[in-house]
């Protein structure tokens, strides 16, 4: 539930009934306009009821999935064990969601390649060095049929009831967290490249690897001169670096915040993006036009610090439906 709301609806565990209904991968079947509307009128939240913890309750015809999460609780549960017992290093595969556990005896840390979603099962895009992390990936080609020349892929939209019409081919997540990254892979791949960074942006614990229908490969920054790219593929890479502030963390330590960001993008533009929640709150902090006030004069402020990166470029972001105050920067000669 947690994971469908923070994606609305994007990653969804009720798609039982649409899932049975096509079953790519078992009968193929291209259901009618009318199957999939009736599928899709159980396939929502409110037919659900629980007590959030012992207890769910599914109205008539309602069928759960968590096709989409198994594998990466699968490894979380691995990583448990793996933990408990004191192993210093291993890479385990489940399926394709990979989580690499400690290093290797020599100390050296263990590499990962990424499926080349164009190629065969054993061509690869790019490798990198993890250490405890998950690596899991989802995309078009995992998982569908052929029908009249129509390609049917796996991962649904939970709109359409159609298998998603994505300009990603793979959406691979870098995580700590297995259950998170599984969930968040799926999400992102039905939501298309500009809605998965703008999601990246707003949340913390991962890290995104996009291939495009363009052939281009974007990371996120904390990928950044990790990857090593397979030279023998024709693909372009470029670099997400932008960031987003959650208030409440702001107001708590704003010149901590900084200097940490500081001390990792000194030569890289940054954007200050401040975004309420539905309720006008976010980290517990009322985002009311005194408290902007008092955020952007603390910007100011420190800005002119001596720690700030002079080529740093400072963009400040507010939602459309609140009115903005003028508040001059001062100018850097070379900023």
């Amino acid at each position: 539930e947690t994971y469908y709301k923070e994606t609305n609806g994007a990653f969804s565990p009720y798609l039982g009934a649409l899932v049975e209904l096509w079953g790519v991968g078992s009968k193929n079947y291209v259901p009618t306009e009318k199957e999939i509307s009736e599928a899709l009128s159980v396939s929502k939240a409110e037919n659900v009821e629980s007590n959030g913890k012992d207890f769910v309750g599914l109205r008539d015809g309602v069928r759960l999935n968590f096709g989409a999460v198994a594998k990466g609780y699968a490894t979380d549960v691995i990583k448990e064990i793996l933990t408990e017992e004191e192993i210093p290093g291993a890479i385990i595969s489940v399926g394709g969601n990979v989580y690499v556990h400690g290093t290797k005896p020599s100390g050296e840390l263990f590499s990962v390649a990424l499926r080349d979603p164009e190629g065969e099962q054993n061509d690869w895009v790019l490798s990198l060095p993890l250490c405890n992390k998950f690596v899991i990936s989802s995309g078009d080609y995992e998982r569908y049929f052929e029908k009249d020349g129509v390609r049917y892929h796996h991962i649904f939209s939970p709109e359409t009831g159609y298998p998603a019409e994505s300009d990603l081919k793979t959406v691979c997540v870098v995580s700590e967290d297995g259950v998170m990254a599984d969930a968040y892979s799926t999400a992102l791949f039905v939501m298309g490249k500009e809605k998965a960074l703008s999601f990246w942006r707003e949340h913390e614990g991962f890290e995104l690897i996009l291939i495009g229908r363009d052939n281009k490969i974007t990371l996120t920054e904390g990928l950044d001169g990790l990857v090593s790219p397979n030279t023998e593929k024709d693909y372009i890479y470029e670099v997400e670096n932008s960031r987003a502030f959650k208030i409440g963390s702001f107001l708590a330590s704003p010149v901590r915040t900084l200097k940490k960001l500081s001390n990792k993008n000194k030569n890289k533009p940054l954007n200050v993006l401040f975004i309420p929640s539905d309720n006008n709150r976010t980290s517990g902090a009322f985002l009311s036009m005194a408290n902007l006030v008092n955020i952007l004069k603390g910007v100011h402020k420190l800005w002119q610090n001596l720690f700030f990166p002079k080529k740093w470029k400072i963009c400040v972001s507010l939602p459309k439906d609140l009115t903005t105050v003028p508040l001059p920067f001062p100018k850097r000669a070379n900023g």
